[in-house]
């Protein structure tokens, strides 16, 4: 039950709410509180628990919450201070290590002076999240943070690297600035398959280095286009199946043996019609933005040398139609190639 609380008190604590633009227009828009529905829809809740009454048994204990008098909804007993006064008693702590845990934070920090709240940090690759190492602290005071200061603070006999909170945040802000807008040419290769032309870039360095972003035109659904042909034919097909139910009737004796040396023979051929059919749809035209280097050409000349499917990579320039809808975007400095991406789930 304790575990419920921390997890929930943290979400209504100054450092996370500060930066939780969801849960602060909750707030904003709610009189100040959440519903315990909505709480229950959080990742790390469900994880704890499912149960409505666990979660108000255990918001009924806070000094730092209270429950509304239907115990829906609970919200902060004191308001959010500005991000200012925030900043004065935080700071941007690093050095626990990335297996440290927020509970073992916590009572190392108290050790120095008496901590208010932290919130981790954390980085996503392709295996899930991981804890990076380091968090933003809030103090109860400013003269508890200066007392941390002061104090030679360390983890697991470590020392520990700390700025202010207000330094870092600008930092970041800045880093996010030095997106610039990269010069790049749009070309066309024509017959491309999305999968195989990812796996391209990603095998050649010449490519890998100069494709800024591409985008494969998605294949029509065979399933979309067989219900197209019935629906067309619809009325006819109808017709034709009353007559060939009367035919089959009379010849079904005398052909038994023939059909089945047809339908044998008919498989394979529909077999290799599919297969060339499925290639076909699979491959589409691909708009590549590609940079504008001493190395275009080279890149181009590398296009080209691509085969999917047997097929040569044809080459060519985009027209100003086609291009308009690839002009706006601007690239980081390190960027890596990629398509449209997709946004990821809230913790």
């Amino acid at each position: 039950m304790s575990a419920i609380l921390n997890q929930i008190e943290f979400y209504f604590c100054d450092l996370n709410l500060i930066q939780d633009t969801f849960l602060k227009g909750v707030i904003e828009t709610s009189n100040g509180f959440v519903t315990i529905d909505t709480l229950m829809g959080f990742v790390k809740v469900k994880e704890l628990t499912e149960n409505k009454e666990e979660i108000i048994n255990a918001l009924s204990k806070s000094s730092f919450l209270e429950l509304s008098e239907d115990k829906q909804s609970v919200k902060r007993k004191t308001p959010l201070p500005t991000e200012e006064e925030i900043n004065k008693r935080s700071l941007f702590i690093k050095g626990f290590g990335k297996d440290a845990t927020r509970q073992e934070i916590i009572d190392a920090l108290n050790k120095f002076a008496q901590v208010e709240c932290i919130r981790m940090n954390y980085g996503r690759n392709k295996e899930g999240q991981f804890y990076l190492g380091n968090a933003f602290v809030e103090f109860v005071s400013e003269a508890e943070k200066d007392k941390f200061i002061n104090s030679k603070p360390t983890f697991k006999e470590n020392p520990l690297e700390f700025r202010p909170r207000a330094e870092k945040i600008a930092q970041k802000q800045k880093n996010k600035k030095t997106s610039q807008k990269v010069e790049y040419k749009i070309i066309v290769s024509v017959k491309v398959c999305n999968r195989d032309l990812k796996n391209a870039i990603k095998n050649n360095d010449l490519l890998k280095s100069n494709v800024v972003k591409y985008f494969v035109d998605r294949p029509p659904s065979s399933v979309e286009e067989k219900k197209h042909e019935t629906t067309h034919n619809e009325d006819t097909t109808k017709v034709e199946d009353k007559k060939e139910e009367v035919t089959k009737v009379e010849d079904k004796k005398e052909e038994t043996t023939k059909v089945e040396g047809e339908k044998e023979e008919n498989k394979t051929i529909q077999k290799k019609e599919k297969n060339k059919k499925e290639n076909d749809d699979r491959t589409k035209n691909a708009f590549i933005a590609v940079k504008v280097s001493p190395d275009l050409e080279k890149v181009k000349e590398a296009l080209q040398q691509l085969k999917f499917y047997g097929k040569e990579v044809v080459v060519s320039e985009c027209t100003p139609e086609e291009s308009q809808a690839f002009k706006s975007f601007t690239i980081p400095v390190k960027s890596k190639p990629k398509f449209f991406g997709k946004k990821g789930k809230r913790d």
